[in-house]
């Protein structure tokens, strides 16, 4: 495992705070996936919103543990494919698929993605109301509410305080009662 690699690549996230105050529920590995290619996303500084594909190579580089099995991360993309997203915007609630295609390749271990144009507006090009991290911060977290929480925690940063009512945030998180 090089992990020493992603503290000098220093992958950037960025998410609109709707996106991150959505309600949704992933494994830590699915987060994981959607991660790297957002940061991929950052990086590359697309103003177009499309289709990503990525090496299984890069998920291990990058995660190592839990990312080593080919056919893990495949089982991993499949779920990732029927995972939805309840996103509240203003008085619009808007009911979204994480993936609306998956395309794996098994001879190149190849992965491509594609987003739903729907989330353009909560991915890309982001000028206000979001939030950004570097992938290193959340790289080693093994939870994926460790996840969520640090992204809404980090959103609320420069305030210095965040409060949350119990209900509100199982509700985000998609706890069940």
């Amino acid at each position: 495992m090089v992990m020493g690699r992603l503290w000098k690549m220093k992958q950037l996230i960025v998410k609109s705070n709707r996106l991150i105050e959505a309600k949704y529920k992933l494994t830590i590995n699915e987060q994981r996936i959607l991660l790297y290619v957002l940061s991929e996303l950052v990086k590359k500084d697309d103003r177009e919103f499309g289709v990503y594909k990525f090496n299984a190579y890069d998920l291990r580089q990058h995660f190592g543990r839990g990312m080593e099995n080919f056919d893990r991360i495949v089982d991993t993309i499949y779920r990732l494919r029927n995972r939805k997203i309840l996103i509240k915007d203003g008085v619009e609630e808007i009911n979204a698929d994480w993936v609306s295609v998956s395309i794996i390749d098994r001879e190149t271990k190849d992965i491509t993605i594609e987003f739903p144009q729907l989330m353009k507006k909560y991915l890309l090009q982001l000028k206000e109301s979001f939030t950004s991290y570097q992938l290193e911060n959340v790289v080693y977290l093994k939870s994926s509410y460790s996840v969520r929480l640090y992204e809404l925690l980090k959103q609320y940063v420069g305030i210095k305080k965040r409060t949350f009512y119990i209900e509100e945030l199982k509700e985000i998180l998609c706890i069940p009662n």
